[in-house]
Order: C-alpha cells, then structure tokens, then sequence
C-alpha cells in the first residue's frame, strides 16, 4: 500500500496500537515470546543491530530490544514504518521501555536495502505478511536478506492463516473486527494469479469503505519462501497447537542480487 492507503486503512481497521490496553497486552506476549527465541545460539553475541521493519508503534522491535538487554546484550534499535505518526509513537515507546529513542525511519520496506546499510536482525512482527502475495514477498525477503548479509537474520511473527481459516474458522463473507470501534471486512473477489483474496474494510458508524488484498499464508509456505533466501529455518511456536509462531532464518544465501527479484514477470500478473 502507498503510504495515504496504509494511513486510511489503519483509521479504519481497529488493530490494538494503544500501547496501554489491548496494545499493551501485545507487547506484554511479544516479551515471553522473544524470551524463547534468544535463546537460540545465534543471539550468543555481545551486540545486536535489530531493525522493525514495518514496525509501527514498535511494539515487536522494543520487545525484542528489551528482551536482549536483559540477557546482558547491548541492542541498537532502528523501527521502519510507511506512516510517521506510528514512528513517532514507537520513538516514545521505545524511550519509555529502553530508555533511549531508536533510530526512525520513514519509507518503503520494499527499499529497505537503499535506506539501511546494515541489521543484525531484521524483524518482522504483528502478522503483517498477510499485506504480502508470494509475489511481492520475494523482493521484500531478498531486501532484507541484502541488509543483514551473511551473519544476519530475519525474524517473521506470523499464525498458519491456511489452518485458522480454511480448517478452524472457514472464510466467510463479512468478517467484524471490534478494538473502540466496530469494522467489516467484506469478501468481494479472489485473484488466482496473485493467490491473494480481495476485501473492502468498511466502517459501519461513518459508511467510508476502502479496498484491500489479503493473502493467506501457511506457515510451511512461509517457511520454505524464507529458507530460498537464508541457509538455516527455525520455528518457535508460540501456541500450544503450533498453529502461530516466529519463523528464523539465519546466514543469508549469497548469489541473490535485489535488481534480480525487483520486479515480477508481468505477463505471468496481468
């Protein structure tokens, strides 16, 4: 989505970005799971450059920043985000949990190779990739796969969609979402070369109704896609079913270059 888009869909879908209430309760999960996560030998380092990438309020980013700290590790945070008045929430956030302010910046993630030169971590947090066709994923794995090179990884927080929502939950035509204020998101089409499902965000108190796409992602997809860019896969449930949990990939796979990936075949999308 084009910043404006990104700006109008979150003033209507009701995702919990308090950082008191229900945002509050997200960070407080996100801090028990990244306890898990960092006992994982890579994170046996004196120091970590962690990028929240996509990171709104950076809820995921200072989790992890703090989680780090605790284990005696010094961390260097940098949260990227379309929207700045996310940011400038993520930069109190993290002043308030960290004791120091990140390094903010606003832009595309698609770009995030131009406008970082180097992350330890690149962190992707709060069930974004669903914004993401396999299409576009490709490009926005090997840009960050380029940012954190050949010692680095990625961190993808994300719940099996396939599982939650053709097996336990099947899709249905109107889905209510309620955070402070009652949203609908409307089934109107699907696209079978993107595989993503076309939906219209619709607030029933002001009628203003925007589109959108959504693609369901399983977690083996997920982590297969991510294993094409980096040399080991780790999986940390974070329920008990294994159903939703923060997929690892470490050592970045050499060869790639980003021009190569940049941009999709279009005979195969149009």
């Amino acid at each position: 989505m084009k910043p404006d888009d990104m700006r109008r869909f979150y003033s209507l879908f009701p995702w919990p970005e308090d950082l008191e209430g229900s945002g509050r309760e997200r960070y407080e999960r996100a801090l028990r799971y990244f306890r898990r996560v960092v006992e994982h030998p890579f994170f046996s380092g004196k120091s970590f450059r962690i990028l929240d990438l996509m990171g709104g309020v950076g809820i995921g980013g200072v989790a992890l920043g703090k989680v780090l700290r605790e284990a005696g590790k010094e961390i260097e945070l940098a949260v990227l985000d379309l929207r700045k008045e996310a940011l400038n929430r993520a930069g109190e956030f993290a002043l308030r949990e960290l004791g120091s302010r990140p390094i903010l910046i606003e832009g595309d993630a698609f770009r995030v190779h131009e406008l970082v030169d180097e992350a330890d971590v690149v962190l992707i947090y709060g069930l974004t990739m669903p914004h993401f066709d396999p299409w576009s994923a490709i490009p926005l794995l090997n840009s960050a796969r380029e940012v954190v090179g050949q010692d680095g990884a990625v961190l993808i927080h994300h719940l099996d969609q396939v599982y939650w929502e053709g097996y336990m939950h099947p899709r249905r035509e109107i889905y209510p979402f309620f955070n402070g204020h009652l949203a609908l998101s409307l089934h109107r089409g699907y696209d079978f070369r993107k595989g993503s499902e076309s939906r219209i965000m619709l607030s029933p108190a002001t009628g203003e109704a925007m589109g959108y796409d959504v693609y369901q992602w399983s977690l083996s997809l997920l982590s297969a896609l991510v294993w094409i860019f980096f040399e080991d896969v780790e999986y940390f449930p974070i329920l008990s079913d294994g159903s939703a949990g923060i997929v690892m990939g470490v050592g970045s796979r050499p060869g790639w270059r980003v021009d190569d990936l940049e941009i999709p075949p279009a005979e195969i999308l149009e």
